[in-house]
């Protein structure tokens, strides 16, 4: 039984590390490169880029987009109790800080057939 808890508390960090890592921008218009399109996104740290054909951020100026209009909105569309259930475990994360506020998860103690 205790290896079962020890697994899990060693189990569920790493889980909540990949669930969490994924793209983090927010999109706000487009901006015409090549006479294509491309969406303009804000970056974790307030960067106006958009993404190249060979996958590169290129970055944009602020003031050929509405990145700076929208760049203080962001704290306003973060969550600070987001609770994500999967049955076996649940969490509240907190996007503000991007910390978990807290973890519950279900350890069963059923017998082998």
């Amino acid at each position: 039984m205790k290896k079962l808890i020890i697994k899990w508390i060693l189990f569920i960090p790493f889980l909540l590390a990949f669930s969490f890592n994924g793209h983090n921008d927010i999109t706000y218009g487009f901006y015409e490169f090549s006479g294509e399109l491309r969406k303009i996104e804000i970056g974790s740290k307030g960067s106006c880029h958009y993404l190249t054909p060979s996958g590169d951020n290129s970055y944009v100026d602020k003031c050929l987009s509405n990145c700076d209009t929208q760049e203080n909105s962001i704290d306003k569309n973060l969550d600070n109790n987001l609770i994500i259930d999967k049955g076996i475990y649940k969490v509240s994360y907190n996007e503000t800080y991007q910390q978990p506020n807290w973890i519950e998860y279900v350890v069963s103690n059923r017998k082998k057939s």
